[in-house]
């Protein structure tokens, strides 16, 4: 796998962060980071702690709200 860095002054979401700012669940954000190849990869800190870059997951939200939306 590529490594990855943090690009300067990106903010790093914690796992909690990044389900509040979805307001999804625990098994929610993971089923997406394991099965949406479009959905942001975390950067593992340390070897075990998670974080997701803010920016990834402000961009995933802005292309979901471009996607087509089914009517009611």
């Amino acid at each position: 796998m590529a490594e990855r860095t943090i690009p300067a002054g990106a903010k790093c979401l914690k796992p909690v962060s990044a389900r509040k700012k979805l307001d999804r669940g625990n098994s929610w954000l993971w089923d997406r980071v394991k099965n949406d190849p479009e959905f942001p990869k975390p950067i593992y800190l340390g070897g075990i702690s998670p974080v997701f870059l803010e920016h990834e997951i402000d961009a995933w939200i802005a292309a979901q709200a471009e996607k087509p939306r089914k009517a009611a």
